[in-house]
């Protein structure tokens, strides 16, 4: 498991609340418009569909190995519709799409990631901090390793 981009392109952290009305459910990166957005992890196509709020949105599937489940993996505000179809398998740094400004939650150019234990967690429910998430995984491969 990676981060799509480097953490000095992090614009918004989970739980923040500054100028929201609610807590930040996901984790902003902001590399250039158009940029392609690497898979954080391996995994399967779950959801492919445009959101009012988060415009262009898919949704993938990982293996948390610190408490083996399967955990969700949403990529929101994405330039356009993504080429990847549901079911279709992806491999960590794989690109799957391109970081855009869709969506009425968007304030500019930026990729909106999620991690949840559900499908729809990238909507709805429960989400996890994804910085955290993906620090812990990696940490775990390291000792693994």
């Amino acid at each position: 498991m990676r981060h799509p981009f480097p953490k000095k392109t992090i614009t918004s952290r989970f739980g923040t609340t500054a100028r929201r009305l609610t807590a930040h459910r996901g984790l902003d990166y902001a590399p250039k418009e158009g940029t392609k957005i690497p898979a954080v992890a391996d995994g399967s196509v779950q959801t492919v569909k445009y959101s009012k709020i988060l415009g262009w949105v898919l949704v993938q599937s990982a293996w948390d190995a610190i408490k083996g489940r399967t955990v969700f993996i949403g990529y929101c505000h994405l330039h356009e519709q993504p080429t990847l179809k549901v079911g279709d398998r992806v491999k960590e740094g794989q690109t799957i799409g391109k970081v855009g400004n869709t969506g009425s939650a968007s304030r500019g150019a930026h990729l909106h990631l999620t991690i949840g234990p559900k499908v729809n967690s990238v909507f709805m429910g429960v989400v996890f901090d994804p910085e955290s998430f993906i620090d812990e995984q990696i940490a775990n491969a390291k000792l693994e390793a």
